[in-house]
């Protein structure tokens, strides 16, 4: 379960979490579980957090750093994460669908067994990127 103080943090908006992101940057926020739907976080540094399962549909997430960030099994349904760094982020079992995934950097992302069905990932780097048992059934490629 999300630990109340992150919530309570990331519901004051972007120069907050980002704030406090700097001045404890060793630490890795526990969001498991969090219930964040339609949240705007555009930049928001949330590089290693654990995001296991949280709910983050249809969030604006573009710009944002989540390098190492575990987001297995959350539900990502047509979240923004246009140029996101998502490089080595767990996405495994993850819901995708319709997300915006353009130019985003996803180098050595975990998608395994994530749905990905009408995402779109014009200009993304996939790059070492897994994608074992991932459906990409209507994917925007190109």
């Amino acid at each position: 379960m999300a630990d109340h103080e992150y919530l309570h943090l990331i519901q004051q908006g972007v120069a907050v979490w980002n704030q406090t992101r700097l001045m404890y940057p060793a630490v890795r926020p526990d969001l498991r579980g969090a219930i964040l739907p339609d949240s705007n976080l555009p930049a928001a540094d949330l590089s290693a957090a654990d995001l296991l399962k949280a709910d983050l549909q249809r969030a604006n997430l573009s710009r944002a750093n989540l390098e190492d960030a575990n987001l297995a099994q959350a539900n990502l349904r047509a979240v923004d994460f246009w140029r996101a760094n998502l490089r080595g982020a767990n996405l495994s079992g993850a819901n995708l669908q319709g997300a915006i995934l353009a130019n985003a950097d996803l180098t050595y992302a975990r998608l395994c067994g994530a749905d990905l069905r009408g995402a779109i990932l014009l200009g993304a780097n996939l790059t070492n990127a897994d994608l074992d048992g991932a459906n990409l059934r209507g994917v925007r490629r190109d």
